[in-house]
């Protein structure tokens, strides 16, 4: 390919780039950091056009037809760009990408399903696969032959031409790194004709002949990956820290989903290490309360609690913090909970909704702050419709050999489906006097692209442990008893977040705030009905703390006709601040606000010329988090609560019924309900501010001294 001739083959891809600018400028593709690998060189541009299909396509047919016109328009560009348009040239094209197709379908797909489930198992497969795929097939179709298998062996006897290779993975990796900086679309748009020139330039010097030493090159890069693997994996293990001294109180253990009585990863927490014995230490029960379980390979015997299967931890999750609440309830004070994965969202709803006040201290294992993907109900057309069907299909085959997911029950359509829940969740402030750590591991931060930080004392230095070994690891143990100690954090490497902005081009688009419908449990919790005022915190010989932020709840005339049974004590400068007297936790939980014309004038007056956040994304996408660079979660401590107005109207009309999921949350009204979306929300109220720092304090004393606020 030189001169004049080569340029001329370089045409489709200049027309290829100008067609993604303007779709994606006009806002017809998303404008995520995966755009420019739409310009990449193949396979990279399939991975790139199936991300883009599985979660924008709104059905499968449509996937299908998009998926064809996609695979022709990639066939007759390369052809043409392959020495023009003849039966030798698309046959080479079509039998490619044919090749390709699939395994860039699994790692999409796998890609997909690692955001919507908030998996990190999957997600770095996923990239191991492309990454490889693109190394080994990339150079193949610039090596000036007809034929396939003869272009695959040059590529090999050029030793993969990695010395051209190599480079191009650079570029393609600071490509996701300049939009990780600069998260603009505007930013992301103008990279397209970067990667297309980065692409071009890639293919002119791969269409001539190696030079000398390529399988020594090759050599070369090979070792230099084992070396740098193996000194990775050496590095990792952590010194055992020497046991605290004895503390008082209790520890109550909470293990994540899918685990059962005595299985599960944190029941390999051992009381000693925290400076506890046996006696001091609870596990939580996902059945509810009991006289014990099977101890399992917990180290400690479960005296009490009902026994549960994998089948409890996705019941709902008003029904799981009203449990967790009722668990705590008489435990020995101070208490800490150790949380680990999706328990940290049951624990941080109880306490931060009033419904645990006898909690002094939160350890949050592996807690997710944020999600941009989830998927729509079974049956029922939307974006990402295939990627669903694909999801649930994977999920049962997995369950053939043991696994015990379930993507349609309740608690996973709440907090999975639904990807504004974890954002809700966590925009709720912890009561006064709580104190709060989130241990975090290297590996699950790329699902959270827009900050893994929650607005707490203290998130930990990302630790290079596994997600499902984060409870019992010596790192964790070090990092927890310096936090209850009050003693500084060690430094923290720069370089530990680093695998968030290298990866950060391999993610799947964010689901777009219009065709997001929120859960009851995301409504319940935006509209402040997901508890009560936040109680004190207990004793005044206990840690006290400053809140994050406060924000007042729901009026009660908006909480729906189901808690009227519970009698109300109105307090503050407001008829608004209550705080329910004689209600169980789940109806301190709140509910979800039934539509009605009554409710549609309520508080009319309180959204008078409040700001919409239009300048920014608009309201839909300020409460979702989704907005500009503004309301990046990593900045702010997004604390939002939403008007209903013209709901009762709306359902009125269109006649929605509610799905199971919906009917179980307790407080719900059974007049006016429906199927609650964003383009219901007439106003937002947007209220995020940076959270006030906090500074450690020990475990069992009110002294405020000592410590910074760490990373």
């Amino acid at each position: 390919m030189n001169g004049c001739s080569g340029r001329r083959r370089l045409l489709p891809l200049a027309v290829v780039t100008v067609v993604v600018t303007v779709l994606a400028a006009a806002d017809v593709l998303p404008s995520w950091p995966g755009l420019p690998h739409l310009l990449a060189l193949p396979p990279v541009d399939l991975f790139a056009d199936l991300r883009v299909l599985l979660t924008q396509a709104t059905s499968v047919p449509a996937f299908v037809l998009l998926l064809v016109l996609v695979l022709t328009v990639r066939v007759l560009a390369m052809a043409v760009m392959l020495g023009g348009l003849n039966w030798a040239t698309v046959r080479f094209a079509a039998l490619y990408y044919g090749i390709v197709l699939l395994p860039m379908l699994v790692g999409a797909q796998l890609d997909y399903m690692a955001f919507a489930m908030l998996f990190a198992r999957l997600f770095w497969p996923a990239v191991a696969l492309v990454a490889v795929l693109g190394l080994l097939a990339g150079p193949v179709p610039w090596q000036d032959s007809p034929r396939l298998r003869t272009a695959v062996w040059r590529t090999w006897r050029g030793g993969l031409r990695v010395g051209i290779m190599l480079p191009y993975a650079a570029v393609i990796v600071l490509l996701g790194v300049v939009t990780n900086a600069w998260p603009e679309p505007m930013v992301t748009v103008a990279l397209v004709p970067v990667s297309a020139l980065a692409t071009g330039f890639t293919i002119v010097l791969l269409s001539r002949p190696p030079r000398p030493g390529a399988q020594r090159r090759l050599a070369v890069a090979a070792a230099a990956s084992t070396v740098a693997g193996t000194v990775f994996i050496a590095t990792r293990p952590h010194e055992p820290a020497p046991l605290p001294p004895p503390r008082e109180g209790s520890m109550m253990v909470m293990s994540g989903i899918n685990s059962s009585s005595g299985n599960g990863a944190v029941f390999h927490t051992r009381p000693e290490k925290f400076g506890l014995t046996c006696d001091q230490i609870y596990y939580y029960s996902y059945a509810g309360p009991g006289d014990g379980q099977p101890r399992g390979v917990a180290k400690c015997p479960i005296r009490t609690g009902a026994p549960f299967e994998a089948v409890h931890t996705h019941r709902p999750m008003a029904e799981q913090a009203a449990l967790f609440a009722e668990q705590v309830r008489d435990l020995p004070r101070p208490l800490m909970v150790m949380a680990h994965s999706h328990a940290a969202w049951v624990a941080w709803t109880a306490v931060a909704g009033g419904m645990a006040p006898r909690v002094d201290v939160l350890v949050l294992n592996g807690p997710f702050r944020q999600s941009i993907q989830g998927y729509p109900p079974p049956g029922e057309n939307g974006p990402g419709k295939t990627a669903g069907d694909l999801l649930r299909l994977s999920v049962h085959l997995g369950n053939l050999f043991g696994a015990n997911h379930e993507p349609d029950s309740p608690a996973a359509r709440e907090t999975l489906a639904d990807p504004t829940a974890p954002t809700a969740i966590f925009a709720r402030p912890l009561p006064p006097g709580v104190r709060a750590i989130a241990v975090h591991a290297t590996v699950d931060l790329p699902l959270q692209p827009s900050g893994w930080r929650l607005p707490i004392e203290h998130n930990t230095c990302p630790l290079r442990v596994a997600h499902s070994s984060l409870p019992g690891s010596d790192a964790t143990i070090e990092e927890v008893n310096r936090f209850l100690d009050g003693r500084s954090p060690p430094p923290c490497p720069s370089w530990r977040d680093w695998g968030v902005p290298i990866t950060r081009g391999f993610s799947v688009p964010a689901a777009r705030a219009h065709h997001t419908a929120l859960s009851p449990f995301a409504v319940a919790l935006a509209e402040g009905g997901a508890g009560a005022e936040p109680a004190s915190a207990g004793p005044a010989s206990l840690p006290t703390g400053r809140p994050v932020s406060r924000r007042s709840p729901v009026p009660s005339s908006r909480r729906g006709t189901a808690r009227s049974t519970c009698s109300r004590a109105s307090g503050g400068p407001s008829a608004r601040r209550h705080q329910s007297r004689g209600c169980s936790p789940a109806q301190r939980f709140g509910s979800v606000v039934s539509g009605g014309h009554d409710q549609e004038h309520q508080g009319e007056q309180e959204w008078e010329g409040a700001d919409t956040g239009a300048g920014d994304g608009g309201p839909v996408q300020s409460v979702l988090g989704l907005g500009g660079r503004r309301h990046r979660a990593a900045d702010h401590a997004l604390t939002a609560r939403s008007t209903l107005r013209r709901v009762g109207r709306l359902c009125s009309a269109r006649h929605n019924e509610i799905g199971p999921s919906q009917a179980s949350l307790p407080g719900r009204s059974s007049a006016g309900s429906c199927r609650v979306t964003p383009l219901m929300f007439s106003q937002v109220v947007r209220r995020a501010g940076r959270s006030p720092p906090r500074r450690f304090r020990p475990w069992s004393s009110a002294s405020s001294d000592g410590g910074v606020r760490s990373r």
